[in-house]
């Protein structure tokens, strides 16, 4: 019995001592390249997830101050520089990866270290664009989407992305901006240079045009600037809501845990109306498509799968929709005298339910085999 706890506390401390020294060479070659050390033919979809993407993008560190102040001396190259090159690495050796799609089709934790990183290192909107776009086009080869994928995405994308939404360098100045200004140039100069402008008024009214001329200049290339900076954010705006069209008409649930099911449609929902919210989606149409979809594509689910799912699971939803909770299916529809999501959602529900009780109690099983 002593050798045996002797045995195990040399193990105990052979281990820790491992782990330690496994931690402190992790930390250590963190910012070093990963593609030496991976063989990315033998990685199977899911061990994908150990892999985290922020890995190829170690170096934007060195274009930030180490401390607060003080420059690095990286400054040869741009922050938007090496995040292209850093995107390339990734691209060739991740992105490309014949099994990234089945990856991506299950786990949404690489789209997220996306969306952190345009925070974490204040990315410009084209940057953030490419890769939402990118994430956009690898989907459409996804055959099905696992609903956790989803709900993994929406819950912190508000909140990664308000800060780009909500941006004043965006708003385009008005001719009130420019109009106010050579006012205040032509009662300076006429006030405290009225001598002048008596004496030589050509000469101080070619003066004066010429301030007026670079103050115009200036607000118009400054309006210049923020419409292409609206116009980038516009096409941010409808990559994100393409994505996530894609991503809806694709996400499927496993009837095997039908507990959580109804639970996550409902989160869905809620996360897409946090977008309208934040300012990411700003029209209610875009909203009202987005909830479509996944109204359409939890019937879809309901047809396929109807047999499966206990009783249960539809009076849970029955009495939720009769007590008025779910707020999707209370919201006016932005079309008139159309069929509501509401009673597009109650009809596949009844069709379903009368197959889960045709099974439960006469054993008469009406789906295809999933």
């Amino acid at each position: 019995m002593k050798r045996k706890n002797l045995f195990i506390t040399l193990l105990t401390i052979c281990t820790t001592t491992f782990s330690i020294y496994s931690m402190e060479e992790y930390h250590k070659n963190s910012q070093k390249e990963i593609s030496p050390h991976l063989d990315y033919e033998k990685i199977s979809p899911l061990q994908f997830s150990i892999y985290n993407i922020k890995h190829y993008f170690s170096n934007l560190h060195s274009t930030f101050p180490s401390i607060e102040g003080e420059k690095t001396p990286m400054k040869i190259k741009s922050k938007t520089s090496i995040f292209n090159q850093s995107l390339t690495h990734y691209i060739k050796e991740m992105y490309n990866h014949k099994y990234y799609a089945n990856f991506l089709s299950q786990d949404g934790s690489h789209i997220v270290n996306f969306l952190e990183l345009g925070n974490e290192f204040n990315l410009e909107i084209e940057s953030l664009y490419t890769c939402i776009r990118l994430f956009y086009n690898k989907i459409k080869s996804c055959e099905l989407i696992d609903d956790t994928v989803l709900l993994q995405i929406l819950q912190p994308m508000p909140t990664l992305l308000e800060k780009f939404f909500n941006c004043p360098e965006c708003e385009v100045p008005t001719l009130n901006t420019l109009a106010n200004q050579t006012e205040n140039i032509l009662l300076y100069q006429f006030t405290q240079n009225m001598p002048q402008f008596q004496e030589e008024p050509n000469i101080f009214l070619s003066q004066l045009s010429e301030q007026v001329a670079k103050i115009a200049k200036k607000e118009l290339d400054s309006a210049q600037k923020t419409l292409e900076q609206k116009e980038m954010l516009e096409r941010l705006r409808q990559i994100i809501i393409r994505f996530l069209e894609i991503s809806l008409s694709k996400v499927i649930w496993n009837q095997a845990h039908y507990e959580g099911i109804w639970e996550s449609v409902l989160t869905m929902s809620n996360g897409l109306k946090l977008l309208g919210i934040n300012s990411i989606l700003d029209h209610m149409d875009d909203l009202d498509d987005l909830l479509w979809s996944l109204t359409h594509r939890f019937c879809f689910f309901l047809n396929l799968a109807g047999s499966y799912l206990p009783v249960s699971f539809y009076e849970e939803i029955e009495y939720d929709i009769a007590s008025k909770v779910v707020f999707f299916l209370e919201m006016s529809e932005q079309d008139d005298e159309i069929k509501t999501k509401k009673e597009t959602l109650i009809e596949s529900l009844l069709k379903a339910k009368a197959k889960a009780i045709a099974f439960e109690k006469k054993g008469i099983f009406t789906d295809q085999i999933i």
